[in-house]
């Protein structure tokens, strides 16, 4: 069973994701598919494959997450998230006034009150612009985390894009058979992905308008393509954000998503699936010694 250690501390000790894989008996391969989405909301979908056997679905040390060193330990110089970091994607702006005017409150909020009452959606505002500015402000978190991780995660360290040995999640064009691409290449796909539902007037409105009836849905798909990203990088690549002493701005951003996601019903328990022994002990704060990590 794996474990990884505490996500808290000074950074210097050595803290590692361990996958482990030790199913022998005869298992299946179940393929989860997201849920259907409107085709004028989305362009892309995506597919996840719960392996449950080495034998069927390749073996454990082709993926992330395996006994195979999972990123080469090597030190970088880090350019944390208040200096000129490189992101993965560029920067993206709230484009009102009223978003940025959300957007001060959101960060006032964190600053003054505890992370479940920051995500509540205040008074008198309404849900949908909440939405929106969180939105475009977890995308561009994701994009900082995702841009340490550039020179690391590769088409040789993770050939497929993953959660753990029990997680792979594949890729589809619309219309198109999903396919397995390595993480690097998965992660851009989505990053892109999400980049147009944003900019799309007609989901994340801009003139003042209606959003759309299914607005929520949108978001929560948003929200779950999102995860997998921090899925893949506490699975595959912590022990790199350990070693550029960055794992505390991973686990601030990931502990700030998961709670707006949960407060706001945008991520469901199947999405959280491949960290859900972690999520409960980085809400309440713990992270003293190990955490064990099931990947059942």
């Amino acid at each position: 069973m794996p474990f990884f250690a505490s996500c808290f501390g000074n950074g210097k000790k050595q803290r590692a994701l361990i996958g482990s894989h030790q199913q022998q008996a005869k298992t299946v391969c179940r393929e989860e598919r997201d849920p259907a989405v409107d085709d004028s909301l989305l362009d892309l979908t995506s597919t996840t494959i719960e392996v449950r056997s080495a034998d069927i679905c390749g073996t454990a040390s082709q993926l992330p997450g395996s006994s195979a060193p999972s990123s080469p330990k090597k030190k970088m110089k880090v350019r944390g998230p208040k200096a000129d970091q490189r992101s993965l994607r560029p920067k993206k702006n709230h484009r009102t006034s009223k978003h940025r005017t959300l957007h001060t409150m959101k960060k006032t909020a964190n600053r003054t009150l505890t992370l479940e009452a920051a995500a509540k959606i205040p008074s008198g505002e309404s849900a949908a612009e909440w939405h929106a500015v969180n939105t475009l402000d977890f995308y561009n978190d994701l994009s900082l985390l995702m841009g340490i991780l550039e020179e690391l995660c590769t088409a040789t360290t993770c050939p497929c894009m993953s959660a753990g040995p029990n997680f792979k999640y594949l890729w589809a064009d619309k219309g198109a058979k999903p396919v397995c691409l390595c993480a690097a290449d998965y992660v851009e796909k989505m990053m892109i992905w999400v980049e147009k539902q944003l900019d799309d007037p007609a989901i994340f409105v801009i003139d003042g308008g209606n959003y759309p009836k299914d607005f929520h849905k949108a978001v929560k798909n948003i929200f779950r393509k999102l995860f997998r990203a921090y899925a893949h990088a506490y699975h595959s690549h912590f022990d790199a954000f350990v070693s550029l002493g960055a794992e505390s701005h991973l686990n601030t951003c990931f502990k700030h998503f998961i709670i707006y996601g949960q407060e706001h019903k945008l991520l469901d328990d199947k999405d959280t699936a491949p960290l859900k022994d972690f999520i409960p002990s980085l809400i309440k704060g713990g992270g003293k010694g190990l955490l064990q990590n099931s990947l059942a």
